[in-house]
């Protein structure tokens, strides 16, 4: 099949508070040179062994850089794409309120980047939408790197300490109370009295995981306490943790614990 233009449509668009995460491929498609307010990192995949996705390169583009793109047959990309508002506030937090430039680059490896490209594409193949939390998180995570590693300002990083006990029980009453409405990074981190980069840093420190996983544990210690209750319906459970769909559920159960939510249950008896 020969190229066309990529266009993006709702379900190669994941889109959050001052940005996007986009995916293309396996069809193959180009974009002709073009400009945009966001930075952007595009992480290009190839086809391995047993259907396999992994990650080839990574390229950054500043604020307004020149770009095209494209992409072969059987390959794929995910492309973040942040504002100039959200770099500018992490910037703020991680560089006591310094100026930055990003400093671009073109088929690299990027480890980070990378990672953060493959936990996306496995989302894109999924079916049903991710939640706004989850693709502000990454986008945060991903924002925070190209300020700390890809800037000329990553040396005025300041010292930092991790969330305290305190602050860590009042994240989790609030997600408690909140989880099946829904809530956003800048919600967890107004809770606490930070800014979404430098709370994610200090939760990090703290727990070792990032805001989304922090979140995904908590709802799963929730969900294997409420399968002892043989009489729950797994879909109420899954409704109430404010999964998308049961599918979603069973899938993030099985990736925490290896064992669908069923054969949890089944093993309490």
């Amino acid at each position: 099949m020969s190229e066309h233009l990529w266009q993006p449509t709702n379900e190669t668009v994941f889109a959050f508070r001052e940005g996007s995460i986009l995916h293309g491929g396996p069809e193959p498609a180009s974009l002709s040179e073009h400009t945009h307010a966001e930075a952007q990192v595009s992480v290009h995949f190839r086809p391995a062994r047993e259907s396999r996705m992994v990650a080839a390169h990574a390229n950054l583009y500043a604020s307004g850089q020149p770009h095209s793109g494209g992409w072969k047959k059987g390959r794929q990309v995910v492309v973040f794409k942040l504002s100039p508002r959200m770099l500018g506030e992490a910037a703020e937090e991680l560089f006591a309120g310094a100026t930055f430039e990003i400093r671009p680059f073109s088929a690299r490896r990027e480890a980070l980047f990378e990672e953060m490209g493959s936990v996306m594409l496995r989302e894109f193949e999924k079916p049903g939408r991710i939640s706004r939390f989850y693709t502000e998180a990454v986008g945060n995570v991903v924002g925070g790197h190209f300020l700390r590693m890809h800037s000329d300002t990553r040396s005025l990083l300041k010292p930092l300490n991790g969330l305290t006990t305190t602050q860590l029980q009042v994240l989790r009453r609030f997600i408690d109370e909140r989880i099946e409405a829904g809530f956003s990074v800048i919600e967890l981190a107004n809770i606490v009295g930070l800014r979404p980069q430098r709370f994610a840093q200090k939760l990090r420190v703290a727990t070792g995981l990032s805001p989304w996983r922090f979140v995904q544990a908590h709802r799963i210690s929730r969900a294997r306490n409420m399968l002892r209750n043989e009489r729950t319906p797994i879909v109420e459970i899954s409704n109430s943790l404010g999964f998308a769909s049961q599918s979603h559920f069973t899938n993030a159960f099985r990736d925490n614990l290896g064992v669908t939510p069923n054969a949890y249950r089944n093993m309490l008896r």
